[in-house]
């Protein structure tokens, strides 16, 4: 694959959101969680998706290969988890755990057949869209608990927000397979708590390839003394938000607002490192809004049917 462009953002010093007002601590993990959910075919975590709607239709924007994953074409159902729970309150006999299903027979997706090459699988294209029938409990669940963002309102502004590097930060938010946690109290009663960290990234690759296509490499820093995943698994379908510099804001930030961040891309592909990996592909806001979003919006436009 060859590339028109490519560059590299600044390096800045470390950041975390720990570093942040608790207010706006929470507020931002919150804000930029709550579209996106774990994938768990069979319940059987495989990889992350970002809960959005598309001229009047929702789904999950998610990666491809997570979808022609073997695990999801002969799963039978699909779970989700529809609330978001902070660390906090994991442990107080309060809580009330749930998660909803919907038999994936119901499902449709877009592409409906593998574009992406097994010899070229670390440039894609590695997009895909999960349809969700309206009117059922998932749904329904989803709807009345998390946020769907709106991928096709507007395209073209969001697009050029996504890539203003002008005073922004990028972050990731996915759920990595090795911190969940399997707490069934007994083999028949099968109960886990799978995590959706946010990381933030100080810098990252950014690059155009002929074919229109753009990515996000985003390195992951080791040394910064933040708990990071020795693998990225679980991630892939996560969201890339593009957001304010949350660090230099005078006043103060207390929230973030709709105009504060935008979706910029769908992560798909952890970078070789031995034994660890050392980036974090993207794809970026040129494949979701010039490339994928027109062949899904005529894709939708079609008569449906149930495909597997």
């Amino acid at each position: 694959m060859s590339f028109d462009s490519q560059n590299r953002s600044p390096g800045p010093d470390y950041l975390s959101l720990a570093d942040l007002s608790s207010e706006l601590q929470i507020n931002a993990l919150q804000t930029l969680s709550y579209p996106v959910i774990p994938i768990i075919p069979d319940g059987k975590q495989l990889g992350s998706g970002v809960l959005v709607e598309t001229d009047g239709e929702r789904g999950i924007l998610t990666a491809e290969h997570v979808v022609f994953d073997d695990r999801f074409q002969k799963a039978q159902v699909l779970y989700t988890i529809p609330h978001l729970y902070s660390a906090d309150s994991v442990d107080k006999p309060t809580s009330h755990f749930n998660a909803t299903r919907i038999r994936i027979d119901l499902l449709r997706w877009y592409p409906e057949i593998s574009q992406r090459q097994s010899d070229n699988e670390e440039w894609g294209p590695d997009l895909a869209f999960i349809r969700l029938p309206s009117g059922t409990n998932f749904e329904g669940s989803l709807r009345a608990l998390r946020n769907f963002y709106g991928l096709a309102r507007d395209p073209d502004t969001r697009m050029q927000r996504a890539l203003n590097e002008n005073n922004t930060l990028m972050a990731v938010a996915g759920a990595p397979g090795e911190t969940s946690k399997d707490v069934s109290p007994t083999p028949t009663d099968k109960r886990g708590i799978i995590e959706c960290p946010v990381f933030l990234a100080p810098e990252f690759h950014y690059r155009v390839a002929e074919d229109g296509y753009d990515f996000f490499d985003i390195p992951v820093d080791r040394e910064s003394g933040v708990r990071l995943p020795n693998n990225f698994g679980g991630v892939s379908g996560g969201a890339v938000w593009r957001l304010v510099n949350l660090f230099e804001q005078n006043p103060p930030m207390h929230e973030l607002k709709s105009s504060d961040y935008v979706l910029a891309g769908i992560a798909f592909w952890q970078g070789p490192g031995s034994p660890l990996p050392k980036f974090i592909r993207c794809h970026g806001p040129r494949s979701l809004y010039e490339k994928f979003l027109p062949e899904l919006r005529a894709w939708l436009k079609q008569p449906g049917q149930c495909h597997r």
